[in-house]
């Protein structure tokens, strides 16, 4: 299925056409009974739960699998006004500020590349598009300080010793023993592409390949002791809903998960900058589908401008060595995030309707990062389950305001790289107290 779908992308982008993607393997029986099950369960809490907040919990996430089961329903019959309705239930498009925020640091790439000779060309199709869909990109005065940026790029990436994944594996299970985290595994899956967590398997799964010690603690920050943390903490709360996710807890999930990115890296004397690291990327490309700013793009029309741009933003970042791997590689890239930003979308040729669930990474970054400067309390009351911060107050009425284990931060031990090299080993070696 995923050739076909490769095969019908490419003919459409050769042809001058919109791909025709269909979504076969959706099981919509299952969804229908899903749906009429979800509804019934409303009607029944409603009529039966005593606790006005925990009925106001259980009722919110319901409304919100209703509207992604919907969302599924829509994409099966091809329904694409009632795709849009429930798309927006579950995340909204870019705001203007958001969309603003995106296209600043577009422009800072812009004006990066045209004092490059190699990327001068590349630099002025990517202002010449945004100019063509009336995006209103700010013009930066020259020169950038091209070298202040590629100074901060982190010189350790490149030279960071590999480790295998099966280190990583035994490193990371010894972690969640030690976190008791009990029942959780790590598992190595050839067809996986990114880590991913899976809380209702309680695992942690990794692609089949080698990984820098630097990328290992970024892991282990996101993952486990952001996502994995999180999801144990909630199974243990007084409310299980908790352990399985709140309604719309999933940007929160999220950017807090950057906000302990951008804490380890300061740990290591880092800067995490947005321009570097990418986090707009998925604002923008949702933002230009749904027309926040500018006219709307299609799928054909948002890859057009991705396959130059990805150039210029992954040579101007470091992300890519040179020019020439730049271009042979954002095709693919180009392709990839314009499935991202169109899935499940019925009817390709219609504008400015997208699936905008990459729009809330940067969004949850932004809301957390701000809620933990006006109260630094709401860090640890984060990581006591699964939840959103719209849910804060209503837990601590419930008087849940903290965590059952406080977490531990490993990943900012400074000797954590000699602790995942010693699990090189079958055995590894136990860590001293």
């Amino acid at each position: 299925m995923t050739q076909s779908r490769e095969r019908e992308i490419l003919a459409a982008l050769s042809e001058g056409r919109e791909p025709r993607l269909h979504y076969p393997r959706i099981p919509i029986e299952e969804v229908r009974q899903k749906i009429e099950g979800l509804r019934a369960l409303a009607e029944e809490i409603a009529r039966g739960e005593p606790n006005a907040v925990v009925r106001r919990l259980y009722l919110d996430v319901i409304e919100e699998n209703l509207f992604l089961l919907q969302l599924i329903q829509a994409t099966h019959e091809g329904n694409t006004q009632a795709f849009w309705q429930n798309n927006r239930g579950l995340h909204a498009e870019p705001t203007l500020e958001e969309m603003e925020r995106a296209l600043a640091q577009v422009a800072r790439l812009i004006a990066l590349g045209k004092q490059r000779p190699d990327l001068a060309e590349v630099s002025v199709a990517t202002w010449q598009f945004l100019q063509h869909i009336h995006a209103p990109v700010p013009l930066l005065p020259s020169p950038v300080q091209e070298t202040a940026v590629q100074n901060d790029l982190p010189e350790s990436a490149a030279n960071s010793r590999l480790v295998a994944p099966q280190t990583v594996q035994r490193f990371f299970d010894a972690v969640m023993r030690d976190y008791g985290f009990d029942g959780w595994r790590t598992v190595i899956d050839a067809a996986a592409t990114s880590p991913y967590v899976e809380s209702f398997t309680q695992c942690l799964t990794l692609p089949d390949r080698e990984m820098s010690l630097e990328r290992v603690r970024h892991l282990l920050s996101h993952e486990i002791e952001c996502h994995v943390f999180r999801a144990v903490m909630g199974t243990k709360s007084l409310v299980a809903l908790l352990g399985t996710g709140t309604a719309f807890y999933r940007m929160t999930e999220e950017g807090l998960a950057k906000y302990y990115d951008d804490q380890t890296a300061q740990v290591q004397g880092k800067v995490e900058d947005e321009f570097l690291t990418g986090g707009f990327i998925g604002t923008l490309a949702t933002g230009l589908a749904c027309g926040v700013l500018s006219t709307p793009l299609t799928f054909s029309q948002l890859y057009q401008f991705l396959e130059t741009f990805l150039v210029l933003q992954r040579v101007i970042t470091g992300a890519s060595k040179n020019i020439e791997k730049a271009r042979a590689n954002a095709p693919r890239l180009a392709r990839l995030r314009c499935l991202r930003t169109f899935q499940g979308v019925p009817d390709l040729t219609v504008a400015g309707i997208a699936y905008t669930h990459d729009a809330l990474y940067h969004r949850g970054q932004q809301r957390v990062e701000l809620a933990i400067q006006q109260d630094t309390q709401v860090l640890t009351r984060l990581m006591l389950g699964k939840v959103g911060l719209q849910q804060l107050d209503d837990l601590a009425e419930l008087g849940i305001t903290e965590p059952v284990n406080q977490p531990r931060r490993l990943a900012h031990d400074p000797d954590l790289d000699q602790y995942v090299l010693s699990f090189e080993s079958e055995s590894g070696s136990e860590r001293s107290s």
